[in-house]
């Protein structure tokens, strides 16, 4: 059986450096929320690890999850309405109900043991505009509509590279002078804010760059550049945007992704990172239920290791919706749990 990502793309015609990249955001999310879960239960954080550990991975890791998937999008153009404006947000907004009233059923059955103190009261909000985590998939769905049905109706006029240069520019614009109205905050400021980061990864998508292999000169600088813009984003405080500083550290983090794509991607490591890029929404939609159950039976159970919290729960965060994710496909209902 062939494994589909959630742009309907057969793994085998992917590049395996962005499937990797993408395993290596995925853990970095899981990480993230799982620290960002330890701080909420005021765990004995001694040395002050998980304030700088927070900073340092929400200093680029969700806008290299828009620039990857701009990217995708971007080297694989829409070539129909019927899925670029039926399929796609059918299966979106789908994924986006069944797993927000799974994560509130869960929050709601750990009741007062939740950091948010879960309630049954809860389901009876809509799950639209989003909310938690969830975000990230509406965002990702109204920039892969809006510039899909922008490109097709653009085709015959601009060739894709001159539509994304053109999408860049107008997104830049768009994103720096246009306040958004506060009734529709909710809705559009996330896909707004990343729609520049998404149309960067289009144009990067669109020419041969994408499969192009940086010499090693080139890329241990990229990774210098990665590691020196990462530092500095995170010790000092500079006046520039969050989601742009994130952009730059993340088009960086794409040289050594590539290099150690080119070096290890064959290896066992190298797979698994890139079988978890290609199931990373799976474990995006999941993995906060499994870390979240961790912490609290280790906390009742009177463990507060902040070190054992954190690895037990990443280890779940991640092996939970993999094991759900591949029993579901064995079980052939992928599309029933919104994972196809």
């Amino acid at each position: 059986m062939a494994i589909i990502d959630t742009n309907g793309v057969e793994v085998s015609r992917r590049l395996e450096w962005i499937d990797i990249a993408k395993g290596i955001g995925i853990i970095l999310v899981v990480v993230g929320h799982a620290g960002r879960g330890l701080s909420g239960a005021e765990l004995p954080d001694r040395n002050d690890f998980l304030p700088l550990m927070d900073e340092t991975i929400y200093a680029f890791h969700m806008p290299l999850f828009f620039l990857l998937s701009g990217i995708t999008f971007g080297m694989r153009p829409p070539t129909t309405i019927q899925a670029s404006l039926v399929k796609r947000p059918q299966r979106f907004v789908y994924t986006i109900i069944i797993w927000t009233y799974a994560f509130l059923a869960m929050q709601a059955l750990a009741g007062s043991s939740s950091n948010a103190g879960g309630s049954w009261q809860n389901l009876l909000q809509a799950p639209l505009p989003p909310f938690a985590h969830f975000w990230f998939l509406w965002a990702l769905l109204i920039n892969s509509v809006i510039f899909s049905v922008l490109q097709m109706a653009l085709r015959h006029i601009l060739s894709d590279l001159k539509f994304w240069s053109g999408a860049v520019i107008v997104s830049g614009a768009i994103d720096f002078a246009v306040d958004v109205p506060q009734k529709i905050v909710p809705w559009v400021a996330p896909a707004l804010n990343y729609s520049l980061v998404f149309a960067i990864g289009g144009l990067i998508g669109a020419t041969p760059l994408v499969r192009a292999v940086p010499s090693l000169k080139i890329a241990l600088f990229g990774s210098f550049l990665f590691v020196s813009s990462l530092w500095i984003r995170v010790t000092i405080d500079l006046p520039i945007n969050q989601t742009i500083g994130g952009l730059f550290i993340s088009i960086f983090f794409i040289f050594p992704i590539i290099l150690i794509s080119n070096c290890f991607g064959k290896s066992f490591p190298g797979r698994v990172l890139a079988f978890l890029g290609v199931i990373s929404l799976a474990v995006y939609v999941m993995h906060t239920m499994f870390s979240a159950f961790m912490r609290i039976f280790l906390i009742k159970a009177g463990y507060t290791d902040l070190t054992l919290h954190l690895v037990l729960g990443v280890l779940i965060g991640i092996m939970g919706p993999l094991t759900f994710y591949l029993a579901a496909r064995r079980l052939n209902i992928l599309h029933v749990t919104g994972l196809a």
